[in-house]
């Protein structure tokens, strides 16, 4: 076992650097032996796991299977690894966590400070972007725990657990003195053709929303709104919205977790999306100390603001 753990560990390398020559360089390795590492896998695997270009090596379809496989194992083995070397009680460890807008500029400044209390010596990464889906990144342990939307394929991603905490209902935002709020209807609702005469703003942080905010307009109004501004900063957007007359579609727990700002959800017969909002994690990371005291802390944050958030689950 560990000697095909070692013979893993060196295909990864090759992958990485995409050349023998550079791999056994970074392995402190011969050619030969990397050769014959790559050989015994490709036989007890009985699968071709490399092609040799002239621009150098890259993995078959199921070699990157094994990459992804290897990757999830070096994970697993950097915590066991730091839990038997532990002398004492504390725990230790990198927690990396890949995290959506509203989570990052507000559950986790509530929920980080009893975390550190609790596990002071887990250091915490957060990791805002990746080039790569964050579901694969799970997977493949380049992160841990992802914080945003849940939705996942439960038949293809048997390795990922969702925890749902809350659910968010998306609505149009503006500030609280906004000119359409001094002409309401008879029931108390914004006149919705009046939403085309000011300027709107599109949240980029999350490409639904652009296609929100031009389908709504149009399937409720029969035309697109005027975008004048797009950010992918949710605190920048929450700024000039507080500061202008913009509209935008912003999840409505963002107007109420941020009452300095002054904003409202329009009153309107009509709203957007609801979506589940939580955690995703690998199963083999269930039982691991930091990750169980940041859910359990999480879950107590919106049992107390479930009220701000929307629906608690």
């Amino acid at each position: 076992m560990i000697d095909q753990m070692t013979h893993l560990f060196r295909l990864r390398a090759v992958i990485e650097e995409g050349s023998m020559r550079k791999a056994a360089g970074r392995l402190n390795l011969t050619q030969p032996a990397l050769s014959r590492s790559i050989a015994q896998l490709e036989s007890i695997f009985g699968r071709p796991l490399l092609v040799r270009h002239t621009r150098g090596i890259e993995p078959t379809d199921f070699g990157l299977r094994v990459l992804s496989t290897v990757n999830r194992m070096s994970r697993q083995w950097e915590l066991a690894q730091e839990d038997l070397m532990r002398t004492g009680r504390e725990t230790t460890g990198v927690l990396r966590l890949r995290t959506g807008p509203l989570w990052r500029s507000v559950v986790l400044p509530s929920i980080l400070p009893e975390f550190q209390v609790q596990f002071p010596g887990v250091d915490v990464v957060l990791e805002y972007a990746s080039p790569r889906p964050v579901l694969e990144d799970l997977i493949e342990g380049h992160c841990d725990i992802s914080f945003g939307g849940v939705q996942i394929d439960a038949k293809r991603d048997k390795r990922l657990i969702r925890r749902e905490f809350v659910t968010v209902r998306d609505r149009i935002v503006a500030r609280r003195d906004h000119p359409l709020l001094a002409d309401l209807d008879q029931d108390g609702f914004v006149r919705a053709p009046h939403l085309l005469d000011y300027p709107w703003i599109v949240y980029t942080g999350d490409s639904v929303y652009e296609l929100q905010t031009q389908h709504a307009m149009i399937e409720r109004l029969g035309r697109a709104p005027l975008v004048r501004c797009r950010s992918e900063s949710l605190l920048a957007v929450l700024g000039l919205l507080q500061r202008s007359d913009y509209l935008c579609i912003l999840p409505e727990a963002s107007v109420h977790a941020t009452p300095e700002m002054q904003l409202r959800a329009l009153p309107l017969p009509w709203t957007g999306r609801v979506v589940p909002s939580g955690a995703v994690y690998r199963a083999e990371m269930a039982d691991w100390p930091p990750l169980v005291g940041l859910l359990d802390i999480a879950t107590k944050y919106f049992a107390n603001d479930a009220p701000e958030w929307g629906t608690p689950r």
